[in-house]
């Protein structure tokens, strides 16, 4: 059955049953808004994020489940780098009349299965016509203690540079996804399967955030752009100069394998690949070895130190001796 056999209304009618209320919910989907309680005394967080068919994601290797899953991980994740808590979302696609409704349910479902997991409500939405491709919007409402949440602009010169889990993974797996059997034929098929996994089903790292931001991270920002994209963010915000070791950046067996197999720097992928979701954030020194330590022992997440911060402006990359400009270079959607 196509979205045109029900119509708009049928949609909407049909994405709302059995959505679950929650805390903090007064009134959900059904009226022209919600009505919300915020926790007396929090702030509020908000992020929104769009996602574009044959630009974001390809149905040909991405199941709708994995795709709702995804679209909300990329804004939990933005919640996570404020330091906050995720409370409410919203959820908004735009559809080719003739998309089949497995796809539309199978998308909900992910994305209202990862919202349960991590305590988040889906609280609204819409639905549009689009002439050609699946378009997403979501937003994301988090909660944070007044004073507590860590911005870009906190990063100071003395302070260290660290990073969650290991960089380079997802673009390993879109790069896997998208290569020919043969070309990873003589592999280890649980490498080509945690690289394909990182890329499809990221996890956001709200857990690991709260720690960090409690243990007196400076800064923050999550690792969606590439290490080099964000680490300029966070020296531009910050008004300082950072500087990263290339041999400490944490790149995983699995993406060392692959990249070896498609001839391709793996440390390139972790600087400029994006959609890691790891947290990049500053510290003081004397705080690193307890903030690290509560994150493993709580999480299961490493963290590791990859470079410092100092006085002046830009990003460098120290690699075999040498020091060079760390310049942005991600994905621009208007170049």
């Amino acid at each position: 059955m196509k979205v045109r056999d029900i119509g708009e209304f049928g949609l909407i009618e049909r994405l709302s049953r059995g959505v679950p209320g929650g805390p903090g919910l007064v009134r959900g989907i059904g009226d022209d808004a919600a009505i919300l309680e915020a926790t007396p005394g929090a702030q509020w967080l908000a992020t929104a994020d769009m996602l574009l068919e044959s630009v974001h994601f390809d149905l040909s290797f991405t199941t709708p489940e994995q795709l709702g899953r995804r679209a909300l991980v990329a804004n939990l994740s933005d919640i996570a780098a404020m330091g906050g808590r995720a409370r409410f979302a919203l959820v908004s696609l735009g559809l080719e009349t003739d998309t089949d409704l497995e796809i539309v349910d199978g998308f909900y479902r992910g994305f209202t299965e990862e919202a349960s997991r991590w305590g988040v409500i889906l609280i609204g939405g819409d639905t549009i016509r689009s002439p050609k491709g699946m378009i997403i919007a979501v937003t994301v409402l988090g909660e944070v203690e007044p004073g507590c949440a860590v911005r870009r602009d906190g990063a100071r010169p003395g302070d260290l540079l660290l990073v969650t889990g290991d960089l380079g993974g997802s673009a390993a797996g879109l790069a896997a996804l998208l290569s020919e059997p043969s070309a990873l034929s003589g592999l280890d098929a649980r490498h080509v399967q945690e690289v394909k996994a990182r890329h499809l089903a990221p996890e956001p790292r709200l857990r690991e955030a709260e720690i960090i931001a409690a243990a007196g991270a400076t800064s923050m920002i999550d690792v969606s752009d590439g290490l080099a994209n964000e680490a300029n963010h966070l020296a531009r915000e910050s008004g300082v100069s950072m500087v990263i070791d290339a041999e400490s950046i944490p790149i995983s067996e699995a993406t060392r394998a692959i990249a070896e197999a498609l001839a391709h720097d793996p440390l390139d992928w972790a600087l400029n690949g994006g959609e890691d979701y790891e947290l990049l954030f500053t510290a003081p020194p004397e705080r690193v070895d307890a903030l690290a330590d509560t994150v493993r022992t709580q999480t299961g997440t490493s963290v590791e130190i990859i470079g410092r911060v100092e006085r002046g402006r830009g990003c460098r990359l120290d690699k075999d001796g040498v020091r060079s400009v760390l310049s942005l270079s991600a994905y621009d959607h208007f170049v």
